[in-house]
């Protein structure tokens, strides 16, 4: 795969050592970075946070309930596609309305760092105050110019069981270009979120431009999101889906008569803890407590609970295994090409 990372394989020493420290009772990075008496008592006389996230609404409601058990403090949880996130967050925020006390998105570190940030409606997570960054617990790797990626949700396959049988389920993504799958193929729009473009870049560079003009021979059915794509499939309204999510296939009815599974060539899309401007929210200490619980190992592995997600601080996952699910950092340089590909322009 070309565009692997090879940056968190060259650190997986120490960031493992690191994991094991933050997990170690009585450490010193453990007691660092663990959040302050003080920290604590304001969030709880601010009584709520309102949480925005790009996670499907199981896995947010989960994380959400995890923290008020902790430390009885009311969570609001919003859990909405990726693209759709944005685009209500966007406009909450130029109405000058801001909701949200914390979000988590989808691979929006650029929009954070070129447009949010800018105008002051978010401030780098970095200098927000968070025990588990301002001890250096939180292993660097995982920073981005404005954002934490506190997990990944790896692009994979699924199909309706009743319409298509095991021995003709797809394997990889290139699959999808196969005529015998013409009509029967559903898929996210890839224009709604550079995540999806990511995705059909790594295709692109692996198996070639005609493969993604043979996915667009093939006519699939457009859905606004993976949610709404996987939502179609478990309908019967296609009988393969993809790229979509672990976490959004586990958000199917238990009755859907669908399979997935992880082709050995795919992304992940980076799940990242965003921290908006503390002067413009409701309960801005509440906020940097579930920012502060998210970036810990209890925190961090209750939010990818439900579905698939690799939550970063996993210690039986090796930087190596994160780091291939890593895009690669110039594809939004080829968006406009993917598009063309796939029958989009």
């Amino acid at each position: 795969m070309r565009y692997y990372s090879t940056t968190l394989a060259a650190g997986t020493a120490t960031i493992l050592g690191l994991v094991a420290a933050m997990i170690a009772p009585g450490s010193a990075a453990n007691a660092a970075s663990e959040p302050s008496a003080e920290l604590i008592k304001a969030a709880k006389a601010e009584g709520t946070v309102v949480f925005y996230s790009a996670n499907p609404v199981p896995g947010t409601e989960h994380v959400a309930r995890a923290f008020e058990k902790k430390y009885g403090i009311t969570v609001e949880p919003l859990g909405l596609p990726a693209g759709t996130l944005l685009q209500r967050f966007a406009s909450e925020l130029t109405a000058g309305s801001f909701n949200a006390d914390i979000i988590i998105g989808a691979g929006f570190d650029n929009v954070v760092t070129n447009d949010y940030g800018p105008k002051g409606w978010m401030i780098p997570i970095k200098t927000a105050g968070i025990p588990a960054l301002d001890s250096g617990s939180y292993p660097a790797d995982f920073l981005n110019k404005s954002t934490a990626t506190i997990a990944y949700n790896p692009w994979i396959l699924a199909y309706n069981t009743d319409l298509v049988k095991e021995a003709d389920a797809p394997k990889s993504f290139a699959d999808l270009a196969d005529p015998k799958y013409k009509g029967l193929v559903c898929m996210p729009n890839p224009e709604v979120a550079l995540a999806y473009i990511e995705i059909w870049d790594r295709v692109r560079a692996e198996f070639g431009e005609k493969t993604l003009a043979g996915v667009a021979a093939n006519n699939p059915k457009v859905y606004e999101s993976a949610a709404a794509a996987s939502s179609a499939l478990g309908a019967g309204e296609c009988a393969i889906a993809g790229p979509v999510s672990g976490p959004g296939i586990a958000a199917l009815p238990k009755r859907a008569p669908v399979k997935a599974l992880t082709p050995a060539v795919t992304t992940g899309t980076q799940m990242e803890l965003g921290f908006i401007n503390p002067k413009k929210v409701g309960h801005p200490n509440a906020a940097k407590l579930f920012a502060q619980y998210l970036l810990s190992p209890e925190g961090n592995e209750q939010q990818a609970t439900i579905g698939d997600n690799i939550w970063v601080l996993d210690p039986s996952k090796s930087p190596a295994q994160i780091a291939a699910l890593k895009a690669a950092p110039d594809a939004a340089d080829r968006k406009e090409q993917v598009l063309k590909l796939l029958g989009r322009k």
